[in-house]
């Protein structure tokens, strides 16, 4: 994929240039004006010359700093070609000299500086996740606007050692040193009665690790005389599952109404917010409505009168029916994570089923009254499904670039936030699942998969289940548009990212770095 055809990056391309030089000839007229402020008209004969000298020599002075802003205005280089400032920061002009005694001040940071988190254990599974996360945060930029952390659960000493390393190596030298991991108990047991049972729950490590990240990670943490978090609204963190891709930088600001996609009842007018601030705390749509609201809330809450018991069933609809990416400022996010802490245990003995860390993360937003702007591109994940951001990736295949490439989506303004590979996804002979992918697909002897070619959305059809057994079924155009899409964006990442890990770590030499781009998931079906 080598580019969308979006309206924001035409206006990108097509902008004019900036104005050129002034080459009007005002210069004598500031050099007379100059002049005569400083008393050249009225000086005496013997010193006269000198003067007029002094003038001269003033004037071409600052005709050259009138020459030189000229050029920084109009262009980096002089040649009327905007260039990338990364690339002239070698060779920046300066218009005086620095004083050695009072130094330039280093760069201001961004107003509002972004923590991007996603929950994982330490396993091997979410191990190749993790790494395939921070590379497509890389590729977005990301970590220009802050920070990405993995919360890491449950690691025994010998497996945090080997992630702790793996990490710095391969993540944090090779990629940025913003990109970070932090470690925590394990919290994935099921308690009852204030005992540990011998049942697994692993989502219980989101807002369990969440919370003892925001008290105990690096740059984090809460008033030792208050027991609460910092009053800083400057931070905002945004959750995320490990299993997300980044398609274009995730920010606080929901302005760029282009950029944007929110249906009813969220867009109204009446109660829609554009930026993630104080009590106004941003999530994705999903789709079980008010269904949380059948819980017993009264005894999940403690309190007949709790918010979460009060909200009627449109807001829990319309403000609290959300999931990744959650996007908070940081004492919000906190505050919610210490309720969803709280409520998570109570909300899964009442339905011990895959969703209960999400009713009780609704629990406790709703608690607290924190409604949250609900939008539809924070991702794209169930193709055929309402609500998620595929309205973009279908104007990608009406556009020159198409859903399928050679590499994955230019990074573009018109795309959803995140791909979220939690699905399986069919299309023609292809097919990808996450949990068929070999977990040491980033090392140096792994093979790299097999790109579909571009024609691979006009492929009408599907074949299910994988293998020798597979019924022909036949796909309406949008879901083979997204089906294809979710196939050639994963694969295009995945080939992408293990290129970058083979090219950064020192094992890899030409005699043991395999290219061969030839891994078929289908294939592994017999």
């Amino acid at each position: 994929m080598s580019g969308t055809n979006s309206t924001a990056a035409r206006r990108r391309r097509h902008a004019s240039e900036p104005p050129p030089p002034d080459e009007g000839g005002d210069t004598h007229d500031e050099y007379d004006r100059y002049c005569e402020r400083n008393g050249a008209g009225s000086l005496s004969s013997e010193f006269g010359f000198v003067m007029k000298v002094a003038c001269v020599i003033t004037l071409v002075v600052f005709a050259l700093v009138i020459y030189e802003t000229a050029l920084l205005i109009a262009d980096g280089d002089g040649h009327g070609k905007v260039e990338d400032p990364s690339a002239t920061s070698g060779r920046v002009r300066r218009l005086v000299p620095l004083d050695p005694l009072h130094p330039a001040a280093p760069p201001s940071p961004p107003a509002i500086e972004m923590h991007v988190v996603f929950s994982t254990d330490c396993g091997d599974f979410q191990h190749w996740q993790s790494y395939l996360f921070f590379y497509s945060a890389l590729r977005v930029g990301q970590h220009k606007l802050g920070y990405v952390t993995r919360i890491a659960s449950g690691c025994d000493t010998g497996e945090e050692a080997k992630v702790r390393a793996w990490h710095d190596l391969h993540v944090s030298r090779a990629m940025s040193e913003r990109f970070t991991v932090h470690f925590t108990p394990h919290f994935s047991s099921v308690a009852q009665d204030g005992e540990k049972e011998g049942k697994q729950y692993l989502f219980f490590n989101k807002p369990f690790g969440l919370k003892h990240w925001m008290e105990h990670g690096k740059g984090m943490g809460v008033d030792a005389a208050t027991g609460k978090y910092a009053d800083d609204d400057g931070r905002v963190v945004a959750l995320l599952d490990p299993d997300m891709l980044l398609l274009r930088p995730i920010t606080h600001d929901f302005t760029d109404l282009e950029s944007s996609i929110v249906s009813k009842p969220a867009s109204d007018p009446k109660t829609r917010k554009f930026k993630v601030e104080r009590g106004s705390p941003f999530g994705q749509q999903y789709g079980f409505g008010s269904s949380w609201k059948n819980l017993d809330l009264a005894k999940i809450t403690g309190s007949k009168t709790s918010p979460a018991v009060l909200t009627s069933r449109e807001d829990a609809s319309k403000h609290y029916a959300v999931g990744p990416p959650y996007i908070a400022v940081a004492p919000d996010m906190h505050d919610i994570a210490v309720n969803w802490a709280k409520f998570a245990p109570g909300v899964h003995e009442q339905l011990p089923d895959l969703m209960a860390e999400m009713y009780a993360y609704c629990t406790a937003a709703s608690h607290l009254g924190l409604p949250h702007q609900r939008i539809d591109h924070g991702m794209v994940s169930d193709p055929g499904s309402r609500g998620e951001g595929w309205a973009f990736v279908l104007q990608l295949e009406d556009g020159d670039a198409g859903v399928c490439g050679d590499e994955p989506p230019t990074v573009s303004d018109r795309l959803p936030l995140t791909l979220h590979y939690c699905q399986r996804y069919f299309v023609g002979d292809h097919f990808f699942s996450k949990r068929k992918m070999p977990t040491d697909v980033f090392s140096c002897g792994s093979e790299m998969m097999e790109v579909p070619l571009p024609d691979l959305p006009t492929k009408l059809f599907e074949k299910r289940p994988p293998g020798k057994n597979a019924i022909k079924k036949n796909l309406g155009k949008n879901l083979a548009v997204q089906n294809a899409f979710a196939i050639c964006t994963l694969t295009t990442m995945i080939n992408e990212a293990a290129t970058y890990f083979k090219n950064h770590d020192p094992e890899c030499r030409a005699d043991n770095m395999n290219t061969a781009k030839t891994m078929n998931l289908w294939k592994l079906f017999k």
